[in-house]
């Protein structure tokens, strides 16, 4: 009798199910343009194969080496070349990240003018100076009276900042703890949860970005850059019992299914400390790997891109290496999905002032505004960028 039902079932799947060999795919295989969004980093963009991609690419990182502050410069990056990007911070206000952006926005136009460098403003103290906020925030000019110390030259260095930032700025969307959407529903300085995310971005397509069909009168041509800041402290939604775990691993899933619908998104991650720790004779016990990621599994095998900020110098204490002026950071490729599964990008960080700066062209790259005025110079000379724009990756915008 067993047997009878077992062949039943058998024969009822054979029926049922149409099996479609490898070589009959191959007869309706079409191309597919992949897009990428360009970091700004040239190396990381390279190391990426054009940039980040469609799906969910993690950055982790131990507290204090400086994940927020290279995302943010990366969504300026983005939003500087025309691309929408949100950026949903669960941790610091909006004011705080707009300040970090104005520092060191400061600190590159004048970083390669050694006697410059400590005449800008820390975010801190530019919170603090009314006169060279209000600046910032006008829609123009300058304002009436400078702050003492400001000069002539700090001044153009505003000046050409601000006029930049005000354009670059129009692009990059921060949603932060105070958001007025949650303030309505009565959840006020709560955290945001991954549906609050998803719903947010479905209804900025909605509004801001042109339909399929490139019919709809839309300000943006091609769907955000969704940042998250970050994944551990997304809420749970109410009502929900879950662990720890579960939570992170019901909110991946969230996002995961918005980032299925063409929008590429960066979630910010913490790593276990352990996976930093020296033995007794300074040696690193472990290197960053794919099981750094600490809460969840989920992040490791769903993520299509996985990245990790470490030290250079891996066999330091994170104290020592933490004290150097600038830091020697690298950015670790661990997982791909598409791509080289592994490379490693050095950067210099400098956390007085919010920055990084590619080790390999520290020292040599004009302030941004010069670097801005000869880009299209710079393209045509350059055979590696001509070499990698060859790439069959069409990268934004």
């Amino acid at each position: 009798m067993a047997n009878t039902k077992s062949q039943n079932h058998t024969e009822q799947a054979s029926a049922s199910y149409r099996f479609v060999s490898a070589s009959q795919q191959m007869q309706t295989l079409r191309p597919v343009r992949s897009f990428a969004v360009r970091t700004g980093f040239d190396t990381l963009d390279k190391m990426l194969d054009g940039g980040v991609k469609d799906g969910i690419t993690v950055l982790g990182a131990m507290p204090g080496l400086g994940k927020t502050t290279f995302v943010l410069q990366l969504a300026y990056n983005v939003a500087a070349k025309g691309t929408p990007v949100l950026f949903f911070s669960l941790e610091m206000t909006a004011f705080t990240l707009i300040a970090k952006s104005i520092t060191r926005e400061c600190f590159l136009e004048r970083r390669y003018t050694p006697d410059q460098q400590d005449k800008t403003l820390t975010a801190i103290e530019l919170m603090s100076s009314e006169q060279v906020l209000s600046f910032f925030s006008s829609d123009g000019g300058a304002p009436a009276e400078l702050p003492a110390g400001i000069g002539a030259k700090d001044a153009e260095v505003y000046r050409t900042v601000a006029q930049t930032m005000r354009r670059v700025m129009k692009n990059l969307y921060i949603i932060d703890k105070n958001d007025q959407k949650k303030q309505n529903a009565g959840k006020a300085n709560a955290a945001f949860t991954a549906a609050d995310i998803a719903e947010i971005t479905e209804a900025f397509i909605g509004s801001h970005c042109t339909d399929s069909s490139g019919t709809a009168e839309g300000l943006y041509r091609r769907k955000p850059l969704v940042i998250v800041d970050y994944l551990q402290i997304l809420d749970r939604e109410k009502g929900e019992i879950l662990t720890d775990k579960q939570a992170v691993e019901a909110s991946f899933k969230e996002l995961e299914a918005l980032s299925k619908q063409g929008v590429p998104v960066i979630l910010i991650s913490s790593i276990n400390r352990g996976s930093y720790e020296t033995d007794s004779r300074g040696r690193r016990k472990s290197s960053l790997s794919m099981n750094s990621f600490k809460e969840t599994g989920l992040i490791e095998y769903s993520a299509d891109t996985l990245l990790a900020i470490d030290f250079v110098n891996k066999n330091a204490s994170p104290e020592e290496e933490k004290a150097k002026d600038p830091r020697e950071i690298s950015i670790e490729i661990l997982k791909q999905r598409m791509g080289a599964a592994s490379g490693s990008v050095q950067f210099y960080y400098y956390p007085k002032y919010d920055a990084f700066v590619d080790s390999r062209s520290a020292g040599r790259v004009p302030s941004r505004s010069a670097k801005a005025s000869r880009a299209d110079q710079t393209e045509k000379s350059d055979p590696e960028r001509e070499r990698f724009m060859k790439l069959d990756i069409k990268s934004y915008p």
